[in-house]
Order: C-alpha cells, then sequence, then structure tokens
C-alpha cells in the first residue's frame, strides 16, 4: 500500500464525523463501503490492464495535503479571468473543494441548486435514490471520491423545467502551501423534458501540483 493510500485511510477517522450531513445512515454506509474497497484494492499500477500504459507513481508519491480547506484569501478579481466574461450565467464557485457563497451566484426559483455538502441535510430522499448509483463501484478513485467527497454542485431540474441561463461551475484549487489533493461530487439530476446547461472549470493557483479527484453523476430521463 502506497504512502499516500495510507494517509487517506487515516484521514477518513478524522473526516467521516463531518461528511454525512445529518447522519444519514444510507451515506454512512456508503462511505465505509467505498473506502472499504479502496483498502482492498489500493491504487491501480501498470500490472493492472486497464493502467499498464499509465505510471501513477510520479503523482502518488506527492505529500498531498488531504484535509482542505477553503482559502477566504481568493477574491473575485482572482478568479475572474476564468469565469466566461460574455456570458450570464449562474455560478457556483468553490475553493479546494469547499464552496464559496460570497463569490458565487445562484439565486434562483424554478430549481434546486445547492451544494452537494448542503443537499445532504435538505434533500436526504433524493440523495438516498441518486446517489452512487451511476457511479461504478470498485473503480479504485470513484471509491475514494465517494468515500471522501463533501462538497460540490447539486442540481436538480424538475420535469417539463427549463432552467433560462447556464450553470457555471468553477473548482479552484490554491496550492501555494504544498500540494493539495481534492475531492469533490457533482449530482446533476434533469427529469423528464427537463433542460439545463452546465460549463464546469478545473484551475489551479500557484507552481505546487494538485490532484482533483471528481466524480460527477448525471442523470437525464
Amino acid at each position: 500500500m502506497t504512502d499516500l493510500a495510507q494517509d487517506l485511510l487515516s484521514s477518513f477517522v478524522v473526516a467521516e464525523p463531518q461528511l454525512n450531513g445529518s447522519r444519514n445512515l444510507g451515506v454512512v454506509n456508503l462511505r465505509k463501503e467505498a473506502l472499504d474497497r479502496f483498502e482492498a484494492q489500493g491504487f491501480p499500477t501498470t500490472r493492472d490492464e486497464e493502467w499498464k500504459y499509465t505510471n501513477l507513481k510520479p503523482v502518488l508519491k506527492q505529500d498531498y495535503r488531504i484535509l482542505l480547506k477553503g482559502d477566504d484569501a481568493v477574491s473575485f478579481a482572482d478568479i475572474k479571468s476564468y469565469l466566461l466574461s460574455d456570458l450570464d450565467t449562474y455560478k457556483l464557485v468553490f475553493i479546494n473543494g469547499k464552496y464559496s457563497a460570497w463569490l458565487s451566484d445562484s439565486t434562483h426559483q424554478s430549481f434546486d441548486i445547492c451544494t452537494f455538502a448542503a443537499a445532504l441535510n435538505k434533500y436526504p430522499d433524493i440523495i438516498a435514490e441518486y446517489l452512487g448509483k451511476a457511479a461504478p463501484k470498485g473503480e479504485t478513485f470513484v471509491d475514494l471520491n465517494t468515500a471522501f467527497a463533501d462538497d460540490g454542485a447539486y442540481v436538480r431540474v424538475k420535469a417539463n423545467q427549463t432552467v433560462d441561463k447556464p450553470i457555471e461551475i468553477l473548482y479552484l484549487t490554491t496550492n501555494e502551501n504544498g500540494p493539495a489533493f481534492s475531492q469533490v461530487r457533482n449530482l446533476i439530476i434533469a427529469e423528464q423534458n427537463a433542460e439545463v446547461q452546465l460549463v464546469e472549470r478545473h484551475q489551479n493557483i500557484g507552481e505546487q501540483p494538485s490532484f482533483t479527484n471528481f466524480v460527477s453523476e448525471v442523470f437525464a430521463a
């Protein structure tokens, strides 16, 4: 087992109480089962058929910061160039995997848009119905994300609704303090005859390496 894998397993003990909303039992079990699968198989190597041409050792050997915090020092001026300037959008901005309310603009009326972290508490029945249903179990990085992801975008557009403008999601990682390892999850649900446009961007600020383990589950009726 790599040092990073061991660090992640140890970090779960610290992170787990904050990961599961209001202790949603289904989410708790989903995370623990995913972590068990990750512990059993570890990271893929070139001995695995699907990874035989991809050597992950240079990526995995970094001394990553795992339990990241948001960065309140990031200003709108810092992110302006990474946002669409010629298109009116709803905006969700995440710094180091954590939602930044003051950099976002998601005021809306007719559809559900919030953070994945908020949805764990706000929509437990929807989370139970959809979370983990599209993402493949037994895939190392998906399992790792399922175990650890505590934020991201949640969008649900109900049947026959049309979102009036695109939803822009910016994931920004600041890594001036060393290599950063972040894990975020999008859950996007478009019910029958619903219409929504999503624009997504991942951007690093700083010269240090960053590893974003990102999973989107998208359901379109």
